[in-house]
């Protein structure tokens, strides 16, 4: 059984990106925040994971789950469809 769509986000404040993950929302959507993207604010209601590695570069806390480069390998791997934004 396919996973999610997996919205790849690497830019912070990227609010055509943000409205397309509203758009799908629920269990059909999860966000994964790479780059400078893991400082976004995160919505209500979203699945959001954030790179552990780099959210630790930047001493970033966030309400999102950290995950390593093994468990977003699996991510892309499993996802239906994957949007990199």
């Amino acid at each position: 059984m396919a996973g999610p769509v997996l919205h790849v986000m690497r830019r912070r404040d990227d609010g055509f990106a943000w409205e397309a993950v509203r758009e799908h929302g629920g269990a059909d959507a999860a966000v994964l925040l790479l780059q400078d993207a893991v400082a976004a604010e995160v919505p209500p209601g979203v699945r959001v994971l954030a790179c552990r590695e780099h959210l630790e570069s930047r001493g970033i806390r966030t309400s999102a789950r950290a995950v390593g480069y093994d468990e977003i390998a699996r991510l892309l791997l499993e996802a239906r469809a994957v949007i990199c934004w």
